[in-house]
This record gives structure tokens, C-alpha cells and sequence, in this order.
């Protein structure tokens, strides 16, 4: 009797030191079906105790709808009872919610004689865990979806042989990993169907596209890198990719990447154009130019030798078309130099704004002395740019001052480094920039057509009151722009006009 006593006490320690809960049933039947109806405790460790919310002595001898009533809408009691009836295990996790208990459970079921053992692992610190990531996971994806880039993660593939040059092994492929919706777009494939998947089995062109290599660097360097570069393989994937390739980890690489080919399209066909620009630049400068000048030239031959038979009357009509061919010659020239702004600009250097300015004044100066105009120049500063469209900025400012003046006004122009006003440069301009100010006390303009001014062949007045294309602040505008900067105007009606010229310094 003592000897059954202490094995009774050495087996429930033993099942007590279990870090799981350990639960021995007996089947109870229906005396007229022998169907089961219920299990009976027979056994259990504290454990067990502790997970149901039960006190141990209150737990054998128990019955299991009765303490765990929630067991057979889970459909766990009927699970047991087929355990019991045909002998086979049954394993399951399950989230189990009932008065104290409240988690998530791994319960293993096996036959024992007429009854089972339950062994039931508590896991709701891992599954919550697990949900947790699931979600961040989730959260991360949708994040990733969300982007109009393309977006893949790659893990490196490396052949084994170490080397100084390798270290690690030579990369040899990647195996790409998770990636975003927006890959579908770019590379005709499902992130679902690249998961897994070699790099180079699927798009075999990154080798020959030097992509391949721009990837192993980063993976093997750290240091990111960006390409743009022309991609095609025997799978038909025939396109333009501009790519970002970051580190990530040990031996892996995230690619942002986006399938520029339309923007490449739209390039080359603005190429062209700008190609046929030039070529009518060419014909402009010409083969128009030539006629006009044969033109004045026989006008001028026609007004000397027979300038007295044509009368008043002849003469007037010839002075209009003399007066026409000189505005075409000017139209021309005007539109020439307009056209060849869009050419590729030179590489910029300093340019000394004093210097340039001073130069186009000499050039300015019949202009200058015809209207008395009078100057205050402050000293300016040298700035990176291209001096020839410089020139051409700060001659047609001034120009355009001399020339919209009242009569009988003498010009007053004042041109000066100003404070730069930040909260007037577009958000997509950056970096350091002077601010230089025309001021003159011209005829001015209305608000409303401070945008048209800039406009090319725009014109506010008639041409009889003001000579003049209309290009000459088109010009302007278009050399700010090359330099990546910015330009404003303010005017009042008859009290003049303010430029403000923003160039990168």
C-alpha cells in the first residue's frame, strides 16, 4: 500500500514537471447506446490546472462538458470521441475563448484504452507573435503595393569559391524574393510567380544589359547605385529600365525600378524634333535670310536709280515693303536664336556678370545714347552658366527697357543683387541661389499679363507705337530655365517694371 502510494506520488511529478498540460480521460457512454456522452478527469498536472482556470481538485473526477462546455461547438469533443472509436490521433491548434481561458492552443488527442490523453502546448505567446507579423507583413505589402515604382527583393546566389577577390564566393545568380503589384507592369510577371525564382532563368537579359552587374556590386560593396539601361531577352521582355539598387542584410538587394520605355519613346521623338528645329534654324539663317536681302538690296538699288520716276506715292509703298523685309530679317534672327536655345548647351563655366554686362552695354550703346537712358549697376557676382545665353538674357532685359518707354522720357534703369525671396522659387528648385533685379520706369503692364509677357510672338502693344517680334522675353524665360532658375515680374500701369532674375550660385 505505501509502495503504490509513493509510485501514485512519483508519476504525478513526474506529469507535473511537464511544460505542457497533460490530461488522462475516461470515456462515459450511454448505458443503451454505448455511444460516449462525456469524458471523466482520471488524472491531469498542475498545468492542465492552470490553462482550463480550474483548481486542481475540482478537476478530477470532472467532467469535460461540464467544465468545458465550449469544447463542443469547437468541435473538439467530437474529435476526441473519434480518437477514442477508431484509434487514430488527432492533432489541431485552436484559438479557445471561455470563461478564464482565453489563447491559442496546440492540442494533440491519443487512444488510451477506453479513453485518451490530451496533451495541449500553450502557443499564444508565438501565434500572437505570428499574427503580429503577419499583419506588419500585410501592412508592408500593401504599403509596397501602393507604390508606382516596382519594387523586388533579391537574395545573392555566390558559387563557393572563395577568393580574394571574392571573399564570400563570386555572385553567380540571385534568387528574387518579395516583391510589389506594380512588377506586373514593368516585367509582365506576377510577384507570386517570380517568388523563388532564379533571377537569371527568368530574365536571362540582366547579363547582357550590365544590369546583372550593377546588382552584385551593391550586394557586394554597399554602396547604392542607379542605372538607366536598355534591357532585352529571348522571352520578349524588350524594354527601358531605370533602376535603384539598395543593400539589404547579410547578402541581399532591394531593386526600385521602373519600365521607362514610353518616357524613352517620348524622348527620342523630342529628339527629332529638336533635330528638326535645327534644320529649319538652318534654312532660316539661309535660305530665307538670302531673299530678303536681295530684296533690300533691289529695293534700295530701285529707291537710288529710279527713285524719281516712282513719285511720292511709289516711293511710300516701297519704303513699307523696305520697312516689311527689315521686320521679317528681324523675325528671323529673333526666332534663330530662340530655336537654338533648345540645342544641348554648353558645359557651364564661371562667368563673371560684371564682365557681361558691361559687354552687352557696348553693345547697346546707339540705343543707349539715342534714348539718353541712364543706368545704376551694382556689382554682381559670378555665377556657373553658359556666357552666350547669358548675353542673350541680359541683352533683351535691357532692350526690352530702352524700348517701352513713354516719349520724351529718358529710361532710368536699375540693375542690383537682391535678397533671394525663397517662398517664390518652385518646390522643385535646390540649392543656393542669387536673386538679380531689374528696375526700370517704363510704360509697366497690367498684373494679368505678367505670365503672356514671357510668351513667345505675345505682344501687349501695337506694332506701330513699339517695334519689336514678341520673342525677345521668350528668350529671356527659356535661358533661366536651361539654367535651372526662375524668373518673376511685377509692373503698374505707367510706373514702370520689375524682373527679378533667381540663377543657381
Amino acid at each position: 500500500m505505501i509502495g503504490a502510494t509513493l509510485t501514485a506520488q512519483t508519476l504525478q511529478k513526474i506529469i507535473d514537471s511537464a511544460p505542457l498540460a497533460l490530461m488522462f480521460f475516461r470515456s462515459i457512454r450511454d448505458a443503451s447506446t454505448n455511444e460516449i456522452i462525456d469524458f471523466e478527469w482520471i488524472a491531469a498536472n498542475q498545468k492542465s490546472a492552470e490553462i482550463i482556470g480550474v483548481p486542481f481538485d475540482k478537476l478530477i473526477g470532472g467532467r469535460m462538458l461540464s467544465i468545458n462546455p465550449h469544447n463542443k461547438p469547437l468541435g473538439l469533443f467530437d474529435s476526441y470521441t473519434q480518437v477514442v472509436e477508431t484509434g487514430i490521433p488527432y492533432q489541431t491548434e485552436v484559438a479557445y475563448e471561455a470563461e478564464g481561458v482565453n489563447g491559442w492552443y496546440d492540442i494533440t488527442a491519443t487512444k488510451q484504452d477506453d479513453g485518451l490523453i490530451l496533451s495541449v502546448l500553450d502557443t499564444t505567446t508565438r501565434k500572437r507573435a505570428e499574427l503580429e507579423l503577419n499583419l506588419r507583413t500585410e501592412q508592408l505589402q500593401t504599403t509596397l503595393d501602393a507604390s508606382l515604382n516596382s519594387i523586388l527583393s533579391m537574395t545573392a546566389i555566390r558559387d563557393g569559391k572563395v577568393s580574394e577577390e571574392a571573399p564570400k564566393g563570386k555572385i553567380v545568380d540571385f534568387w528574387m524574393g518579395a516583391a510589389n503589384k506594380a512588377v506586373i507592369q514593368s516585367l509582365g510577371h506576377t510577384p507570386e510567380e517570380m517568388a523563388g525564382v532564379r533571377m537569371l532563368d527568368m530574365f536571362p537579359g540582366n547579363i547582357e544589359s550590365g544590369l546583372f552587374d550593377v546588382y552584385a556590386r551593391v550586394t557586394n560593396t554597399g554602396q547604392p547605385e542607379r542605372a538607366v539601361q536598355y534591357y532585352t531577352d529571348d522571352k520578349g521582355l524588350d524594354a527601358w529600365f531605370e533602376v535603384q539598387a539598395v543593400k539589404q542584410g547579410e547578402d541581399g538587394v532591394v531593386l526600385t525600378f521602373m519600365n521607362i520605355t514610353e518616357a524613352k519613346r517620348h524622348e527620342k521623338q523630342l529628339q527629332r524634333s529638336n533635330e528638326s528645329l535645327q534644320d529649319f534654324a538652318y534654312v532660316a539663317s539661309h535660305d530665307l535670310q538670302e531673299p530678303l536681302r536681295k530684296v533690300q538690296s533691289f529695293g534700295n538699288l530701285l529707291a537710288m536709280e529710279y527713285g524719281d520716276r516712282l513719285g511720292s506715292k511709289g516711293l511710300d509703298l516701297l519704303d513699307r515693303m523696305q520697312s516689311a523685309t527689315n521686320r521679317m530679317q528681324h523675325f528671323i534672327r529673333d526666332l534663330l536664336t530662340f530655336s537654338r536655345l533648345n540645342a544641348q548647351p554648353h558645359a557651364f563655366q564661371p562667368v563673371d556678370l560684371n564682365g557681361l554686362l558691361a559687354g552687352v552695354l557696348s553693345d547697346l550703346e546707339t540705343a543707349i545714347e539715342s534714348t539718353q537712358a541712364e543706368f545704376d549697376i551694382a556689382p554682381l557676382p559670378t555665377i556657373k552658366g553658359d556666357s552666350l545665353q547669358l548675353r542673350q538674357l541680359f541683352q533683351n532685359l535691357l532692350t526690352n527697357s530702352l524700348k517701352f518707354v513713354e516719349p520724351g522720357r529718358k529710361p532710368h534703369i536699375q540693375i542690383a543683387l537682391v535678397p533671394v525671396d525663397s517662398r517664390i522659387l518652385p518646390r522643385e528648385l535646390t540649392g543656393n541661389f542669387c536673386a538679380i533685379q531689374l528696375t526700370d520706369n517704363g510704360i509697366g503692364f497690367e498684373e494679368q499679363y505678367r505670365d503672356k509677357i514671357f510668351a513667345a510672338f505675345q505682344r501687349l502693344h501695337n506694332r506701330t507705337q513699339y517695334e519689336g517680334t514678341g520673342i525677345g522675353l521668350a528668350i529671356v524665360k527659356r535661358v533661366v530655365e536651361l539654367h535651372k532658375g526662375h524668373i518673376t515680374a511685377t509692373s503698374e500701369l505707367g510706373k514702370g517694371s520689375v524682373f527679378t532674375v533667381y540663377l543657381p550660385s
